[in-house]
């Protein structure tokens, strides 16, 4: 399993040269001692100096039952795992903790929010963002050494495109690509904040190695304020990349227009008849709408994130978040390679790959 997880990953030779430093532990952070029983659950305990907690359930469309029990009893498991070995007497220095959190903890908060701002009885949009803003306040006041980190909405590879996961905007193109759209239900000007996968791993790496070059405990890994994208540069991104596949001819000649914005923002908050309306308007086949309504509150209003003390620690690195114009194309090229991620891809237009 080990060199499975380094191959998904590194090229041959360099997972041969990990696989031996790698070591799977299999558990459930929803279960108490992580489902590995007390005893080998305090032996790990003592010998871990840091812990990366990433595991998640992302899924905006999960009730906030289920989002709770993955993102904050999780995240209390962790701390107690982490209590377990900051008690441990034989510990030189206590155990960090770097968690990762999500920028949207902001919920429906608009203008800029930065990264120390944290209000757990605001409105969220829905049960993922308001459990990752429980599990974020859990850590706050768990009394351990930790930082936060809080990407925006991931997308794949800025080198490559090469994502494991098409989820967010994702879903949208896909259907704009099928043609299964007539028009978009968003606000074209919206900002949307979309990060690379690799930009986040590597500030994650780059400012836990070097944790003592700041006091800051809490990092937005965001493109950050009047950076972001929007909802028609995204869309004419994609149309871009569908003429350059030939397939634009099989849905549209040019791009889709928008909802009137009085019935996407009725869509967003919920009235039926704004919603069946919407739906009318948007699709050629039922129901549309219904597979994206997660998603169309990112398409009506967004907060904008505080990045300048992220900027400001990786100031003296090469580590910088790109715009998704500068890297949009790739991200739809690969879906278009891999059919959306059904077929092996081949890096059919020889980008040199991150390492």
């Amino acid at each position: 399993i080990q060199r499975e997880i380094l191959l998904s990953i590194f090229p041959e030779e360099e997972a041969s040269k990990y696989q031996d430093k790698l070591q799977v532990i299999f558990g459930d952070i929803k279960e108490e001692n992580f489902g590995i029983g007390l005893g080998s659950f305090q032996e790990l305990a003592a010998k871990t100096d840091a812990v990366y907690h990433l595991a998640a359930v992302t899924n905006l469309g999960s009730s906030l039952i289920e989002a709770r029990e993955n993102n904050l009893q999780g995240t209390l498991n962790v701390l107690s795992f982490c209590h377990a070995s900051k008690e441990n007497q034989a510990r030189k220095s206590p155990i960090k903790l770097f968690h990762v959190s999500t920028a949207y903890v902001a919920g429906t908060k608009t203008g800029v929010f930065t990264p120390e701002d944290l209000d757990i009885s605001v409105k969220f949009k829905n049960g993922y963002e308001q459990s990752k803003a429980e599990a974020e306040a859990a850590v706050r006041g768990s009394g351990l050494d930790f930082m936060i980190f809080r990407p925006s909405m991931i997308v794949g590879s800025s080198y490559t495109g090469k994502t494991s996961a098409f989820n967010i905007i994702y879903l949208p193109a896909k259907l704009v690509a099928k043609g299964l759209f007539k028009a978009l239900p968003a606000i074209g000007s919206t900002p949307v904040d979309l990060i690379p996968v690799d930009y986040v791993a590597d500030a994650i790496v780059e400012i836990s190695l070097n944790q003592l070059s700041t006091n800051e405990r809490n990092f937005h890994l965001t493109v950050g304020v009047n950076r972001e994208s929007s909802p028609i540069e995204i869309m004419e991104c994609l149309f871009d990349v569908l003429k350059d596949h030939k397939k634009v001819s099989q849905i549209a000649t040019q791009l889709l227009p928008l909802v009137p914005e009085d019935l996407v923002y009725k869509a967003a908050s919920g009235f039926s008849s704004a919603f069946i309306e919407v739906e009318k308007i948007i699709s050629k086949r039922l129901p549309i709408l219904q597979q994206i309504f997660p998603l169309v509150p990112y398409m009506t209003s967004n907060p904008r994130f505080d990045s300048s003390a992220t900027e400001k620690v990786l100031k003296s690195t090469k580590i910088k978040a790109p715009q998704f114009r500068d890297y949009g194309e790739k991200i739809f090229n690969y879906c278009l390679d891999t059919n959306w991620g059904k077929k092996a891809w081949s890096n059919p237009r020889n980008l040199k790959e991150w390492w």
